[in-house]
């Protein structure tokens, strides 16, 4: 599964309100459930470790603007 979450990776708080949230660089499913994180939707999620998926957690880059010149 591939999902967008606007954030990088897999956290223990929301990065974005909490400064001091930790990132995991690998993580089980048991621990996401162990420690109740808000990984992805509980059907996503639930099909994906039944199935032995792996959850992959992007965050696209954004395009820049570039201002000026022809395209």
């Amino acid at each position: 599964m591939l999902g967008k979450s606007g954030v990088d990776g897999v956290y223990d708080a929301d990065p974005n309100s909490d400064p001091d949230a930790t990132k995991f660089d690998i993580i089980s499913y048991d621990e996401i459930l162990g420690r109740d994180l808000k990984v992805a939707d509980a059907a996503a999620f639930s099909l994906c470790r039944e199935n032995n998926l792996p959850i992959v957690v992007v965050r696209p880059q954004r395009r820049q603007h570039r201002s000026g010149g022809s395209r």
